[in-house]
Formats: structure tokens, sequence, C-alpha cells
């Protein structure tokens, strides 16, 4: 389906983007790597930039996700919950620019 190639390209370049930093990964890459052409490759992403929205977009996601899960398990109220999310996401934020 369109959602599961554009998921599987987002990945892709997830790791060219990790791998090669922004500047030196490049749609060609990505293309190859998942072996489609690159006007295939625009079609599910008209930019490099787009990709890596979807790209933080998908990690965040699933960042979200695990928060979600570890929440769930807080006995505690709503806020607070919130509160403790807030703090692990800014914490996170801060690492990764490490």
């Amino acid at each position: 389906s369109p959602e599961e190639a554009s998921e599987r390209l987002t990945v892709i370049a997830m790791e060219c983007f990790s791998e090669r930093g922004m500047r030196k990964a490049f749609m060609a890459e990505v293309a190859r790597i998942a072996g489609i052409s690159r006007p295939t490759l625009y079609s599910y992403f008209p930019t490099k930039e787009s990709l890596m929205f979807s790209a933080m977009d998908f990690e965040v996601g699933d960042w979200l996700r695990r928060q979600r899960r570890r929440i769930q398990r807080f006995d505690t109220p709503p806020g607070t919950a919130r509160r403790r999310c807030y703090l692990r996401y800014r914490e996170a934020s801060e690492n990764q620019g490490t």
C-alpha cells in the first residue's frame, strides 16, 4: 500500500540521515537502497526536507507511543503523568544535542 511504501522509505531515509547527516544524505541514495527510481521517490516525497520531516514524525510518533505505554503504568493523576512525559521528552531532546 502507499502508506507502507511511504513508511519503508522513511525508515531507509532515517538510516541514511543518521549515517551521513542531512546534508550528505541524498535522495538518489535513498531511492537506490529502496530499489526504486528517483522520480518514484519524489512522487512520495517532493523534497528532501519533506522526507526528513516524515522521518522526524515517524521517530516522534514511535517515542510518543512508548511514552503512552509508560504513562498507563503510572497510578498518578493525569497532570503528573503528563509532566513526567514532558520532562523526559525535554531530557531526551537535550541529550540528542550532546
